[in-house]
């Protein structure tokens, strides 16, 4: 079997805040983590820690130019960095003839009729594709939408936190999708059944709610 059918190359893991999804990453061997949100302070492990979005794409980059350095790239977290995307797009829409007088502190999501989403979209779909193809394995983590943290931290019925057609994007760009969640007995568990927009591609993986183990994802 190829590595792409046993073990997926894009995943997305997604969960409620504090469940344990930076600390996952940062015990993954030879995975390094783009920090975008700083919560890898406390852990340790192979990290970067990123504050906006030119240092972003400055260490996707650099990390591009050196192929095979790391087994696995990690970002956390695709929910955090929405907003720098946000600035990324506003500027691109400044630099088209349209836009060059557009106001200065004001968001491309402003224009009339949502027309501004087009640029978010097209700055995220330009952040994939550079983060994708800057190792062969890639790992993004995300957060729930607020309205679904709750106490009941179960597998269903949750959204990844982003904006409309973004979750969409990003659903489609990877290959496997898993739910984190703790179990009643606090069991780290990650689930890739198709009850909400969860799933893989990977055979072995599909449909499965399994206790979280690298081993079990990566074999």
């Amino acid at each position: 079997a190829t590595e792409a059918a046993s073990a997926p190359l894009r995943l997305l893991l997604y969960g409620n805040p504090k469940v344990g999804k930076t600390e996952a990453v940062t015990n993954l061997d030879g995975c390094l983590l783009v920090d975008g949100e700083g919560n890898s302070e406390h852990l340790s492990g192979l990290k970067v820690r990123v504050r906006n979005i030119a240092e972003l794409f400055d260490c996707i980059k650099s990390i591009k130019a050196k192929p095979n350095t790391y087994r696995y790239v990690a970002l956390d977290s695709i929910s955090h960095i929405e907003p720098w995307l946000e600035e990324h797009a506003t500027a691109t829409y400044r630099n088209t003839p349209i836009g060059k007088n557009f106001p200065a502190n004001t968001s491309v999501l402003t224009l009339p009729n949502g027309g501004g989403h087009y640029y978010l979209r097209k700055s995220l779909n330009y952040f994939l594709d550079l983060f994708f193809s800057c190792n062969p394995r890639t790992i993004i983590l995300g957060k729930v939408k607020d309205k679904y943290i709750d106490k009941i931290d179960a597998p269903t019925g949750k959204e990844l936190f982003m904006t409309g057609q973004c979750i969409n994007i990003v659903l489609h760009a990877v290959s496997s999708v898993g739910y984190l969640y703790r179990d009643k007995d606090s069991v780290l568990r990650v689930d890739f059944s198709t009850v909400s927009n969860n799933g893989s591609h990977v055979k072995r993986l599909a449909g499965k709610d399994i206790e979280f183990n690298w081993k079990e994802i990566y074999p």
